[in-house]
């Protein structure tokens, strides 16, 4: 990782010097890092050099089960006007093991928002969706079939997080990504 800190460095540095040499827009170096609540800090990121060099950094954290907020690159001391908040447009559709036990945290199967919304669609009346503010996540279950996804009301609840905390927006979709 440390070698990853100088290269931040020496890209920035080339990025600056060829703005100061050329009639072309400043480029900005940006980059997208995998996240782990299980990664020990000795392999943990160069934050120092990423807060130094970067513009901006999204942290792919957005297929854990159980994202916690307070575990991002942020509380290593990185300006949250650095992150970029991923959003994504797909859910997960979960075999339970136990119908009774139906929050969140089980094996997961991915699907489009558009398979998503017809399961419902074709489930009709036995569709309960539920609403996790802690995750800001819509999920419902029916039998051992546990789906959660994000309609307009959770990424707005996204959004709105993202805002107050100055955090940068991108989203992503099952087969492929954008900003």
């Amino acid at each position: 990782m440390f070698n990853m800190g100088v290269l931040f460095q020496e890209w920035k540095t080339a990025i600056d010097l060829e703005g100061t040499n050329s009639s072309q827009s400043l480029l900005i170096l940006t980059a997208k890092v995998g996240y782990s609540p299980t990664i020990s800090s000795s392999a943990s990121y160069p934050i120092k050099a990423i807060q130094q060099h970067l513009n901006w950094v999204q942290v792919v954290a957005s297929d854990y089960i159980k994202p916690l907020w307070s575990n991002l690159m942020g509380e290593g001391g990185l300006s949250a006007n650095k992150l970029v908040l991923g959003l994504s447009f797909y859910g997960y559709a979960w075999t339970l093991e136990n119908p009774m036990d139906n929050d969140i945290n089980k094996p997961v199967e991915g699907l489009t928002y558009g398979e998503i919304k017809n399961y419902i669609e074709r489930n009709g009346p036995d569709v309960h969706v539920r609403y996790n503010s802690n995750y800001m996540v819509n999920y419902w279950t029916k039998g051992t079939i546990w789906i959660g996804f994000d309609d307009v009301a959770a990424v707005r609840a996204k959004v709105y997080y993202a805002k107050e905390k100055k955090l940068q927006v991108s989203y992503k979709r099952l087969f492929g990504s954008g900003r």
